[in-house]
């Protein structure tokens, strides 16, 4: 143990003098590899985009608008936008792990990435995928393995285990399938992250949109921790997408931010929620009102230490209490209760994070606010949200504590306080 401490010490110091890293020299990768106990290797990477066969066309591009976070006290912003071609992928004789969008043979790494960016912005690495630049990949070769015969449809991916990845990229790709597709690509079996099935709020959704789809065929939820061998894989790329990582991490550095929703989609989604069987018999159900007040204030709930982004919540309340707001910690709610609690709301407020996915079931004209540290200003994830379903979310910017990306920062209880009273007043948000 204290030998590979060793080694860790001296590979982060070569590293920092000599700016190389294990992409470039192949002793990096065996060090690395050793320190971590994991058995790594070289793929050349072929981007997803550039496979010319074994492709379909499913849906074809569009033009729309994005909106940057709108700050308080600022003009609005607009951006062109495109969303690319949407594909299926016919793969054969592959390797994944359900937490990446990548797959891997014995020579080259496929992966998908976000279009319309400088190649040397984004970042995929994730289960599998250890490291890559725009040409080449370390990835890990995973002890624990599972063999797939019959041809399968992936619906694993980057940030599978995440709520917003899962509700806007990843569930709403069963969408844009029909069953004339299904029958010709002879799909038997659709491979989930096993998040979609010991999460509630994942396997609700889940259910609901099978019954939509009328797919009834094998389900099979593997863990993050077990190398997939695919003898035929389908993979749909996204038509809702967020820049999964930046490359871009200096100190002070504003991180590179892109999203694109196809709006058509995210209704279907939505609509599809709203009159399934499920909610309604929900609605009919509700005994509990007070569990799902008009003025929400969104505490985060169990997170992990990586991502808990501390910050003087109990002050901030104390602005919003004022005005009659409830905290409200989404843990306590099921993915159906979520879906009414925003959508009953008039005014929503608090740190920005996945639960604000749910801004889609919130109904028109219903005032929100969030925050954002200033290297995360340009994250338009939410804002875009907002915007196709006529939200008003306004956004203020806090001031990070430890120029940590997931770390502590401070909101300044003036600020709030003068956004409160102009929004109550202005825009006529009435108390209970």
């Amino acid at each position: 143990m204290i030998f590979k401490n060793i080694l860790n010490f001296i590979i982060k110091k070569i590293r920092q003098i000599s700016g190389k890293n294990m992409l470039n020299h192949r002793i990096f990768l065996e060090i690395y590899g050793y320190i971590r106990n994991k058995k790594l290797e070289y793929r050349k990477i072929i981007w997803l985009d550039e496979i010319k066969e074994n492709k379909i066309l499913i849906k074809e591009k569009e033009k729309i608008i994005s909106f940057p976070p709108l700050i308080f006290g600022e003009s609005e912003k607009i951006l062109e936008e495109e969303v690319p071609d949407t594909f299926i992928y016919k793969l054969e004789n592959v390797y994944s792990t359900v937490s990446s969008s990548s797959f891997y043979n014995s020579k080259y790494i496929f992966i998908e990435r976000m279009q319309n960016i400088p190649k040397n912005i984004g970042n995929y690495s994730i289960g599998h995928l250890i490291k890559h630049n725009e040409k080449k990949s370390s990835i890990e070769i995973f002890t624990k393995k599972i063999n797939i015969k019959s041809p399968a449809l992936f619906l694993g991916g980057n940030g599978s285990f995440n709520y917003f990845h899962w509700i806007i990229e990843i569930l709403p790709k069963l969408l844009i399938i029909d069953k004339k597709l299904i029958e010709k690509l002879n799909i038997k079996t659709i491979i989930l992250n096993k998040k979609a099935l010991e999460i509630k709020s994942f396997s609700d959704s889940l259910k609901i949109i099978l019954e939509y789809k009328n797919i009834n065929f094998e389900t099979i939820y593997i863990d993050e921790d077990k190398e997939i061998f695919f003898e035929k894989v389908i993979y749909i790329t996204s038509c809702n997408s967020v820049l999964y990582n930046s490359n871009i991490q200096k100190k002070d550095t504003i991180y590179f931010q892109k999203t694109y929703f196809s709006k058509d989609i995210i209704y279907d989604f939505k609509n599809i929620i709203f009159n399934s069987n499920e909610f309604k018999k929900f609605l009919l159900d509700i005994r509990n009102k007070n569990k799902f007040p008009k003025k929400i204030f969104l505490i985060r709930g169990k997170v992990s230490n990586y991502n808990k982004r501390d910050y003087n919540e109990d002050e901030i309340f104390n602005c919003f209490k004022e005005y009659n707001f409830k905290k409200i910690c989404i843990d306590d709610y099921s993915f159906l209760e979520q879906v009414y609690l925003f959508n009953n709301a008039n005014f929503i407020a608090g740190p920005s994070g996945a639960v604000w996915t749910n801004i889609i079931f919130s109904k028109n004209d219903t005032q929100a606010i969030s925050w954002l540290p200033k290297r995360v200003l340009n994250f338009s994830g939410f804002s875009n949200l907002s915007k196709l379903f006529y939200v008003n979310l306004y956004f203020l910017e806090a001031k990070s504590l430890d120029n940590n990306l997931h770390g502590k920062y401070n909101i300044e209880k003036n600020k709030i306080k003068e956004l409160l009273f102009n929004l109550h007043l202005k825009d006529g948000v009435k108390d209970e």
